[in-house]
């Protein structure tokens, strides 16, 4: 019988990936075999799937928490103790980023708080995309939309030009967010991550229902203006 040890399951690991590595060509999907716990008579892992030029779970984790936990944009790379690393994701408690070590594309963990500190903001590098920098949870959403949104279909990035109708958007658009299984990404979202995703999501809300509020008063007011 085999023994259960670290040694046996490393091996296990590596022949489990080249068998899901045809199966990955034949289906268009790479597969990461999680971590493994295990016992003298059993181990489990989880199983991931993800289409080619998709985002795994970490990655979708980091985009939603980024702008309230101060990260820079995924796939950032930086130097640490001599070696270079990008960002590769959020843990599900989102306490710490999954970084890759650039030159075996080996991966490790790192506090969140690294990269808020001057010594990461002086030798990082963002890499050449669209990120999500702005300066309100509404601006946030409203440049998480345009991203996949047709150039026809945008919204402003000045919240105060929206009109009611594209605000009645992003208010159902946020509420969706804030269903239970999309706030926690299917359950894979955890502790401060998903604390900060909500309260990201219920300010922009907040937001949203007081332009709405603005521009019905304004409607009001002109209407009174009218009948006089």
């Amino acid at each position: 019988m085999p023994d259960m040890s670290p040694e046996f399951l490393k091996k296990v690991r590596a022949d489990l990936n080249a068998a899901l590595k045809s199966v990955g060509e034949k289906h268009g999907l790479t597969f990461d075999i999680g971590s493994i716990s295990y016992r003298d008579d059993h181990f489990t892992t989880k199983l991931q799937g993800v289409k080619v030029g998709g985002k795994p779970a970490e990655a979708h984790r980091y985009e939603e928490a980024a702008a309230l936990l101060k990260l820079p944009p995924l796939g950032t790379e930086f130097t640490l103790k001599g070696e270079k690393y990008a960002t590769k994701g959020l843990n599900k408690t989102g306490t710490s980023v999954i970084i890759t070590r650039t030159k075996d594309q080996k991966d490790f963990v790192c506090k969140t708080s690294f990269f808020s500190g001057p010594s990461f903001e002086k030798q990082s590098t963002a890499p050449a995309q669209e990120t999500l920098g702005a300066e309100t949870p509404l601006q946030n959403w409203i440049q998480r939309e345009n991203i996949f949104a047709k150039p026809d279909q945008k919204y402003p990035v000045d919240p105060r030009d929206l009109t009611l109708g594209q605000l009645a958007e992003l208010e159902a658009s946020i509420e969706n967010a804030l269903s239970p299984e999309n706030l926690t990404c299917d359950g894979e979202l955890r502790g401060h991550a998903l604390k900060a995703k909500e309260r990201q999501l219920s300010d922009a809300l907040s937001e949203v229902n007081r332009l709405i509020e603005r521009i019905n008063k304004e409607r009001r007011s002109l209407s009174r203006a009218q009948t006089f």
